[in-house]
């Protein structure tokens, strides 16, 4: 009897582990090339980037007056930073901070005490803020893209980009329309450090804080000004340039196969890192992290072999309803549910931001063109042929309609997709918001 027990619990052991070798098998990895090609373009990419990290003159993480604020806990931010009780206190008096609109206006000309002070702290700031958002990296050295590394104070660096804004609002409402356009583009030059870091939060976060530039510049920025046609110039090349590359939403989906791997590599060989939670204990099971790593890499090589095909990304259902019989059947998994975010709504905010940017620097460059020949350009095309600032991109430039009738033109942009941030809260007559498009009016 007792022999007849053992056999059965072997015979039992050995189904087990059979199984398990199968489950564990399952799926088998697919578009590898991908995967290895994602890999090598980040790695290199992630070089190119850190070569100029430590070069104050190329990052503006590195301004030794800011660091302390928007530098990585432990390492570089300070508790008790110099200029953070000034960006905090100016924020309050930032309209794109607040959920309201501030009235500068009316708050210069009733003397408020406590604006005047804060108003005063941040313009003490403003040239040396101005110059770290001009640089074209924002990138703490040394970075390593894995889950375990230490991230800049990202709420600090959003912080300076709202301060920022308001002091342009505070300008404009003083008649100085052309230091506020100025601030305003660096900060969606600021924005645009951000991108191409690896991950595609860090990607968000430049897009939320161009958004930032864009809508104060959409609300503040009339294109009809009497500026110089060198300013506007400026204004149209600097725009132009921060604009997010076309490959900004490839860059991330390679990016985050990196991230994965490195993140799963460090935590396997340091499980204490995971605490005590439930992913920690599936990191207990054998096999673990490479079949979670392989079920991973085969939804986000699909998403990218979709985003080249067809220009964009549809995430599967299993991804938002993760469910045990998606993980038996390596459709979905702990680690999927975990690191991959919604790349649909992350598509569309870059997207988004590329139009806009691209509608402003064809606003800023039609405005140019105005001041220096004294008369609208018949077409976009014109714009070029001067030698001045002009969007390339086909798909860009086949979202705008420019006519001219008389001495008024209008630039319709099409953005595709429901108009977002705060342009209905300022005033603005030669800007019209529509449900998918913005409409720009230049008058007499």
């Amino acid at each position: 009897m007792r022999k007849k027990f053992v056999l059965a619990l072997v015979v039992l052991l050995g189904a087990f582990v059979v199984a398990y070798g199968v489950w564990w098998q399952f799926p088998a990895s697919r578009n590898q090339e991908i995967v290895n090609q994602s890999y090598q373009v980040t790695l290199d990419h992630l070089k190119e980037l850190s070569a100029q990290a430590e070069d104050p003159a190329r990052n503006g993480f590195l301004n030794p007056n800011f660091l302390p604020y928007w530098g990585r806990l432990g390492m570089e931010q300070q508790e008790s930073s110099p200029v953070a009780e000034t960006v905090r206190s100016w924020a309050k008096y930032s309209t794109v901070a607040q959920s309201e609109k501030i009235d500068h206006r009316t708050l210069q000309t009733e003397g408020d005490e406590a604006y005047a002070e804060a108003l005063e702290g941040m313009e003490g700031l403003a040239p040396e803020l101005q110059a770290a958002m001009t640089r074209p990296l924002f990138l703490p050295p040394n970075y390593k893209l894995s889950a375990q590394s230490q991230v800049p104070n990202y709420i600090a660096a959003r912080a300076c980009a709202q301060a920022m804004t308001g002091l342009a609002e505070a300008q404009s409402a003083r008649g100085e329309s052309e230091q506020a356009a100025q601030n305003l583009v660096s900060v969606m030059q600021f924005g645009e450090g951000f991108y191409g870091q690896g991950t595609l939060m860090v990607d968000q976060i430049g897009a939320s804080v161009q958004s930032m530039g864009i809508d104060g510049f959409n609300g503040l920025i009339d294109p009809n000004s009497d500026f110089s046609g060198d300013v506007w110039k400026g204004l149209s090349g600097a725009i132009l340039e921060s604009i997010p590359p076309q490959d900004t939403m490839l860059r991330a989906l390679q990016g985050e196969i990196l991230f994965c791997h490195n993140s799963l590599e460090h935590f396997a060989q340091n499980p204490e890192a995971l605490g005590d939670g439930a992913f920690a204990h599936y990191g207990l099971l054998p096999g673990f992290y490479k079949r979670e790593e392989r079920i991973y890499n085969n939804l986000m090589s699909d998403l990218i072999l979709q985003f080249q095909k067809e220009g964009a990304v549809t995430m599967p259902k299993e991804v938002g309803e993760f469910s045990t019989a998606d993980w038996l059947t390596g459709k979905n998994g702990p680690v999927v549910k975990m690191l991959v975010p919604d790349f649909e709504r992350a598509h569309r905010k870059i997207d988004l931001t590329r139009k806009s940017l691209a509608a402003l620097a064809t606003v800023t460059a039609v405005a140019a063109y105005r001041a220096e020949e004294g008369e609208l350009p018949a077409s976009l095309a014109q714009l070029s042929e001067t030698g001045l600032p002009m969007v390339k991109d086909d798909d860009l430039l086949q979202t705008m309609d420019y006519k001219l009738e008389g001495e008024r033109a209008t630039l319709k942009v099409n953005l595709g997709q429901p108009t977002s941030g705060r342009t209905d809260v300022w005033q603005h007559p030669w800007l019209e918001v529509n449900d998918e498009s913005l409409v720009y009016t230049f008058g007499p």
